[in-house]
């Protein structure tokens, strides 16, 4: 989708992608909003832009989708990643992330492009449920007991004073 981005597809806070991979099932644009560095990118690359596609190459003409790969592996490379990382995690990233920071599934599936929730569900919610359940985990299991004592007493005054806090 977005090799092919043109400047008529370009707002100030997103792009509005007529010829997406879901286009003829939504019959609507796919809109993707944009962070303030990335608003300040497309500004600085509408100035210095004579095409009316976005993204290109050097010789000034779109990129192609071996060209991508190819970069993106150079890239992979230089910073010592796996083989397997692929532009596509950037999007997986993005999700995860999404769901971490509390976003619920609508907004998650809509940022995504996706027409329901049910992908972000089962692959982004599951993720960050299990990541959320194992952060509980191993706080409780580091925890010391908390139920009460029979006593009345609080927890500290049962502990060996060689463990109590200063």
């Amino acid at each position: 989708e977005v090799r092919r981005l043109t400047w008529d597809e370009v707002r100030a806070d997103r792009w509005v992608i007529q010829q997406h991979k879901t286009a003829k099932k939504t019959r609507k644009p796919r809109v993707i909003y944009l962070t303030p560095a990335m608003q300040r990118l497309m500004a600085f690359l509408r100035k210095r832009s004579a095409s009316s596609t976005v993204f290109v190459n050097t010789r000034g003409t779109q990129w192609t989708i071996n060209a991508i790969r190819l970069a993106i592996g150079r890239i992979r490379e230089k910073a010592g990643l796996p083989d397997d990382v692929c532009a596509y995690m950037c999007r997986h990233t993005f999700g995860t992330r999404a769901v971490m920071n509390g976003l619920n599934s609508s907004e998650v599936a809509e940022l995504l492009g996706h027409t329901s929730t049910d992908m972000v569900d089962r692959v982004y919610v599951h993720l960050a449920d299990q990541v959320h359940h194992l952060q509980r985990a191993v706080v409780r299991a580091t925890c010391p007991l908390t139920t009460p004592p029979a006593d009345g007493r609080h927890q500290d005054e049962q502990m060996p004073s060689q463990w109590k806090a200063g």
